[in-house]
């Protein structure tokens, strides 16, 4: 899986994808004729760097642990103030849920 680094890239997802909502994460997403590709983000709402850092890597690690992975798809996965609150595993499980909607939408 690769990750999404340019702003013209982050720019077409905002402007044409679909998004999905939950308490601990919001999702933003497109079909895409690439590989599928994940960006992760923790806006300064969240509190400190450090905080957000670890934020972002329990999404990783979220996207990392579950077994099925929608193909073809840029997304980009925003951490909210309640990310914090879940641990790995109810994050993982979340994240599932929300990227199996994803091919259903």
């Amino acid at each position: 899986m690769q990750t999404i680094k340019s702003k013209q890239d982050f720019a077409m997802v905002f402007k044409n994808g679909k998004r999905l909502f939950h308490p601990a994460v919001r999702i933003v997403f497109i079909p895409s004729t690439q590989t599928t590709r994940v960006a992760y983000c923790a806006p300064k709402k969240i509190g400190c760097a450090p905080l957000r850092n670890r934020c972002k890597r329990l999404l990783r690690a979220a996207v990392r642990d579950i077994p099925y992975v929608p193909q073809n798809f840029d997304v980009i996965m925003f951490a909210t103030h309640k990310t914090k609150a879940y641990s790995s595993c109810e994050l993982s499980k979340i994240v599932n849920k929300l990227l199996h909607s994803i091919t259903t939408t």
